[in-house]
């Protein structure tokens, strides 16, 4: 892991862990430790699932969506696990015990926050099911968590919804900076630490922290992992089409555009597809 990934100090520390965030939920850590075993018990895990029924009852809802597309409707968890594979639900599962774990509270800001992170992640499937270098389920996985931090700075900073105004959104390392004069913490090392704790993939955790540094750090860039690249990049796309959707000015974008054609082999015409797909599938302002 890189050095920029060495425990925070204990100030950092402190502040994360006064941030409330919320510890890996019991259920998804067993799920964890199933997946990861040699011989995964199918029906083991299904029961683990059913046993939150709750959870498992949205898991099904969402396994049934339009999104999903499967012909034949998945009536069990077990059902679900067998049609879809174990990778897409657990990677399903870990975002919805994220959206559940996370304070829902009841402000414009938090709103807008919600409504912008659940479409970001619906876009971010689209952008790695066209380009095919990432697994479409990791790269939602992975742009819910990259935001995130967000979320949590908003429910204990009053002003810190100020900062997530479209002028000032997609700014960047700007962006960072402001964070830490106003909150002391940035949202990428709040996502990284909670994606830690979560147990996400070491790749994962990197593209969380350095999202806004790859494209424009070619010393950093050189030493990352392969996939952290390309979620980085994948996260970059997302954030230009809803960019170019609403019409909005995106200097991160403009700055790290060659990085993500490069490491995604994208294109002008593969972007402005993904644009219309995302129109559809994930429209702003619902």
């Amino acid at each position: 892991m890189e050095a920029d990934l060495a425990l925070p100090d204990k100030e950092t520390e402190a502040f994360i862990q006064n941030l409330g965030i919320p510890p890996c939920p019991a259920i998804l850590m067993r799920l964890m430790r199933q997946v990861r075993s040699e011989d995964p018990d199918f029906r083991a895990i299904a029961e683990l699932i059913g046993a939150d029924v709750a959870l498992s009852a949205t898991m099904l809802a969402t396994v049934n969506s339009s999104w999903y597309g499967l012909r034949t409707k998945a009536t069990t968890v077990y059902r679900a696990l067998s049609l879809l594979g174990l990778n897409t639900c657990t990677q399903l599962l870990t975002r919805l015990s994220l959206a559940r774990a996370i304070p829902q509270a009841d402000s414009p800001a938090m709103k807008r926050f919600w409504a912008g992170a659940l479409r970001n992640s619906i876009v971010a499937s689209l952008v790695a099911r066209t380009t095919r270098v990432v697994d479409p389920e990791l790269a939602s996985t992975y742009v819910l968590f990259r935001d995130v931090g967000m979320g949590l700075l908003i429910t204990r900073h009053e002003r810190y919804g100020d900062l997530l105004e479209p002028a000032r959104l997609f700014q960047g390392r700007d962006l960072l900076e402001e964070e830490v004069t106003l909150c002391g913490v940035n949202h990428a090392r709040v996502g990284f630490q909670l994606a830690r704790s979560w147990d996400l993939g070491t790749e994962t955790q990197l593209a969380i922290f350095n999202h806004h540094l790859y494209g424009v750090d070619a010393e950093r860039r050189a030493a990352a992992p392969r996939l952290a690249q390309r979620l980085v990049a994948t996260g970059l796309v997302v954030d230009a089409v809803a960019c170019r959707i609403t019409r909005l000015a995106n200097r991160e974008w403009e700055d790290n555009q060659d990085f993500a054609f490069d490491v995604l082999d994208l294109d002008e015409t593969g972007l402005e597809e993904i644009i219309r797909e995302a129109e559809i599938a994930a429209p702003a302002g619902q």
